[in-house]
């Protein structure tokens, strides 16, 4: 049985049959900031804007997380990141 490593480099030395790929930006964002709107952006014009998202959760647990999905949403817009996908938990998003 192959092992995902060698899996992956025969995929990228063949001509694979991947079309697409999807870019998922994970994180708490509490808030996102400038420097994280700047990641989101460079991945965007690398893969296409359509092709990345950010996936976040509603959690709220002060001190350090005080924002809902629903501000950090809002947040987000304001530094022109529309693709924004509410998940339970982002490092494992389903």
């Amino acid at each position: 049985m192959k092992t995902l490593g060698q899996q992956i480099l025969e995929m990228t030395l063949s001509e694979s049959l991947v079309k697409t790929i999807l870019v998922v930006y994970p994180g708490r964002f509490q808030p996102m900031g400038q420097h994280h709107a700047a990641v989101y952006k460079k991945l965007a014009s690398k893969f296409g804007k359509s092709n990345t998202f950010v996936v976040t959760s509603d959690k709220v647990a002060l001190p350090k997380s005080p924002l809902n999905f629903k501000e950090k949403l809002s947040v987000m817009k304001k530094h022109g990141v529309t693709n924004v996908v509410q998940v339970r938990n982002p490092y494992q998003a389903q």
